[in-house]
């Protein structure tokens, strides 16, 4: 006797790796552009040195960090599904850029890094990096600067390397370079010169060796923070910081820009004149789309400086490099 088997169409499969590339295609295709922001929090929150302030007065500042950063987010961006990047500085600890991301109220944002530097006693530092982006983030971390040319930086760097979707991966650094504090003499300038040129020198041969768990390298890159130096003032000509990055092939945001609307740290009287102190600096990105100085926030005496930048920015013409008038709200910058 006969059996008669009847089996069932075999259900197609798909495998985990085709899966996995659908998944990025249809993510590189929903990914718009990404808005990038970077602010000297001065002491955040409690504004001062290593000194916390009543629980009122830093409540304050949180709620109105929030609000400038949710303000200028909003203006930055294109539209609502654009990325978001923010590299800020001198944070008090973890917890404090924690507290200041879930108070900004941008959908998906969250800290990527936040650094834990040291100072010299070893007592854990008020001044912090820290990145939150929305985007996927893939590998993260922090390093200190190290010992070179007889120079030791202080801090160091945070990092993160995130999903850009059309724009591959993107491998962000914050940084926050040392200050001109107590420089007197002309020979205190030139070794805090040093301390910064010696942390271009490590980060320009850093950055393109960071990877990706499944090996992937990072297709664009940013660097953004408190470089404390002023490529506009004719008192730091002879540092050579930034024109470093521009040698290894890294772009200004903010070139074709007039002085006075990239000034990013208020003067303060006749002691200090308004000055550029904060940079965003991009390598294998086109021209960004909108430039844009935040000024007027009592929180801190550095103004936000956003950009944003466009998807798949490579492929397109680039974009001029004046943008228009009403790209720019504040402004104003000195020495810090």
């Amino acid at each position: 006797m006969s059996v008669a088997i009847h089996c069932a169409a075999p259900r197609p499969r798909v495998s985990c790796a085709l899966a996995a590339m659908l998944a990025a295609a249809l993510f590189c295709a929903a990914r718009a552009d990404i808005v990038c922001g970077t602010w000297n929090m001065k002491w955040f929150p409690s504004g001062r040195a290593e000194h916390r302030a009543p629980a009122a007065k830093e409540a304050a500042a949180f709620s109105e960090a929030a609000r400038i950063l949710s303000e200028s987010v909003a203006a930055s961006r294109s539209a609502p599904g654009d990325g978001v990047v923010l590299f800020l500085q001198e944070l008090r600890d973890a917890s404090c850029a924690t507290g200041l991301v879930s108070r900004i109220g941008v959908q998906g944002l969250k800290v990527a890094s936040c650094s834990a530097f040291r100072n010299r006693d070893r007592r854990l530092g008020w001044q912090q990096c820290a990145i939150a982006t929305t985007l996927p983030v893939l590998a993260s971390g922090s390093e200190l600067w190290r010992q070179s040319h007889g120079a030791q930086p202080p801090r160091g760097y945070s990092w993160a390397l995130v999903d850009g979707g059309a724009d591959g991966l993107v491998a962000c650094f914050c940084v926050h370079l040392k200050s001109n504090y107590g420089d007197v003499t002309d020979l205190d300038r030139m070794y805090t010169w040093m301390k910064r040129m010696v942390c271009a020198e490590q980060l320009i041969a850093e950055a393109p060796q960071v990877r990706a768990p499944d090996g992937r390298r990072p297709a664009r890159f940013i660097v953004a923070g408190d470089f404390n130096t002023d490529i506009d003032a004719p008192e730091f000509d002879q540092e050579k910081t930034v024109r470093m990055f521009f040698a290894d092939g890294w772009r200004d945001a903010f070139e074709g820009v007039s002085e006075a609307r990239r000034a990013t740290h208020p003067g303060r009287g006749r002691k200090y004149r308004s000055s550029r102190l904060d940079y965003i600096l991009l390598k294998n990105w086109d021209a960004p789309a909108v430039r844009r100085v935040f000024g007027g926030s009592a929180v801190s005496d550095h103004d936000a400086v956003f950009v944003r930048v466009a998807a798949g920015a490579r492929q397109r013409p680039a974009l001029p490099v004046v943008p228009a008038e009403e790209d720019y709200e504040g402004g104003g910058s000195g020495a810090d």
